[in-house]
């Protein structure tokens, strides 16, 4: 039970900003692309992928993609649709 109530504060109270990039790339994981195809898709190494997954779930306080996604959705970085539209910008 603690946890629950411990993750909800999180999600609620925004810790640091993400970048526009963190949030370019939870977008992509939240769709379910890995991170070797969320680089080949922005032209970047799959190192930085995992380093800005890394930055999110730091600056989150989460321990998964659903938890950075529920975060993200909650404090209005991107919303739901944002999500749903990245389906169209899958192809690679």
């Amino acid at each position: 039970m603690k946890n629950i109530i411990k993750t909800a504060v999180l999600i609620i109270i925004p810790q640091i900003p993400l970048t526009p990039r963190e949030i370019e790339v939870i977008i992509q994981v939240a769709f379910g692309l890995t991170s070797a195809l969320i680089a080949k898709k922005f032209f970047i190494s799959k190192e930085t992928v995992e380093k800005h997954r890394s930055n999110i779930f730091a600056k989150t306080k989460c321990k998964d993609a659903g938890g950075a996604v529920a975060y993200v959705l909650h404090n209005k970085y991107c919303t739901l649709k944002q999500i749903t539209d990245a389906r169209g910008t899958t192809t690679i």
